[in-house]
């Protein structure tokens, strides 16, 4: 389980990110192509835009990352951002006049350049005044188009803020975002893995909660029946070996079948019945699915409990009705049992850990797939419960 939880923890950092480039380079590409198109057509060469767009990239990819694994970590959850801030602006400044430098360097002459060489013209120069051709567009009233992006190189050249700062703010703004939902993630699966812990803490401690008082008066009792009534001795020891072999081997799984855990009532409230023979009991047990699974061990805590209650200091008939019914994949339990407030109820270890454990094992279990209903009456005390189960 813990390894099924890990690897898709993983598989959905993969896709995060994948999804977060996907759509930061989508944006830095069409801010580069839609600001060298503004009035310079062709101006700028496609391989100098292939080799600046490259660098962009992977400069934007070490200040993602470099945010994610360090400064996120060691600054913004620390609550250091006065240090956070100041870091981030040197670093935007550092982009922005990195990128300006490099563009300056990729426009001087020569470099990276598509421009064909032609041989020296040997034609006589034109006329001209002052040194300036007469035929010169200038002396014409005609100018050429101002060139935006990438600007010429005699112009000491300058990116737009579109093409540097506004992808550094995404970048960062990206990391930050991933960041947090992936710790979110993170520490959302810690917690879930130390309920399970806890859930997985709490069944062992169920397991064990068959008390030595408790087997003491069922050995008691097993004494008794083999001296007066040796019929009996056989299926009772059968029980008591089915419960503890249960109790051992059986539930060591995460789910078990509802056949295993209903035969574990039965012996269960066979057993007690041998210590509370004044007490009127009755069961019915009903399932026509034999591949539903349960949690183990999980309704008897409400089958102690009335025990605990029905057994003690009570005036009148005392009585226990235990129903188990399933439909499909619903499962119907129900405990009903007669108690009295007004009386102290003796202490017994062996009813479980309690309806409000059992409270906490249903909402992690079953979050979204049971209802249970706790009822106190005057005199009888009754619960509910409904399950929606799985196949094995």
């Amino acid at each position: 389980m813990k390894q099924m939880n890990r690897t898709y923890q993983k598989l959905k950092l993969i896709v995060l990110h994948f999804a977060a480039w996907v759509g930061i380079l989508s944006i830095v590409i069409l801010l580069f192509y839609s600001a060298n198109k503004n009035n310079s057509g062709t101006a700028y060469p496609d391989l100098k835009i292939y080799q600046h767009l490259s660098i962009t990239v992977f400069t934007l990819a070490v200040v993602f990352y470099v945010y994610y694994y360090l400064l996120i970590p060691r600054l913004l959850y620390l609550k250091r951002f006065i240090v956070f801030v100041l870091i981030s602006l040197l670093q935007a400044a550092l982009f922005v006049e990195g990128m300006n430098l490099y563009f300056k360097y990729m426009n001087k002459p020569g470099i990276l350049t598509n421009v064909q060489i032609r041989p020296p013209d040997m034609r006589p120069p034109p006329p001209s005044k002052n040194g300036i051709p007469l035929n010169a567009p200038g002396n014409l009233g005609i100018h050429p188009p101002p060139i935006d992006f990438p600007a010429g190189a005699n112009r000491s050249p300058m990116l737009p803020y579109s093409v540097t700062l506004l992808p550094f703010l995404m970048v960062i703004t990206a990391s930050i975002a991933l960041k947090y939902i992936n710790d979110g993630d993170y520490r959302e699966s810690q917690l879930k893995e130390q309920k399970m812990a806890a859930l997985s803490s709490e069944l062992q401690f169920l397991k064990s909660q068959i008390s030595p008082h408790f087997l003491f008066n069922v050995l008691n009792n097993l004494t008794y029946h083999a001296r007066k009534n040796t019929e009996m001795l056989e299926p009772s020891l059968q029980k008591l070996s089915s419960l503890l072999r249960y109790m051992l081997y059986d539930t060591n799984e995460e789910k078990v079948l509802l056949d295993k855990e209903i035969k574990y009532l039965e012996d269960y409230v066979g057993l007690r019945e041998i210590r509370h023979q004044d007490v009127k009991i009755t069961t019915n047990f009903f399932n026509d699915y034999d591949n539903l699974q349960i949690a183990p061990m999980l309704l008897i805590p409400f089958v102690e409990n009335a025990f605990k209650h029905a057994s003690g200091f009570i005036d009148g008939d005392r009585f226990i009705v235990i129903e188990l019914l399933t439909n499909h994949q619903y499962l119907t339990f129900s405990v009903t049992n007669k108690y009295t407030q007004n009386k102290i109820e003796p202490i017994d270890n062996a009813s479980g850990i309690g309806l409000a454990n059992v409270k906490k094992r249903l909402e992690l279990l079953y979050p979204a797939n049971h209802y249970l209903s706790i009822q106190k009456g005057e005199e009888v005390f009754s619960i509910f419960l409904q399950i929606k189960l799985s196949y094995s």
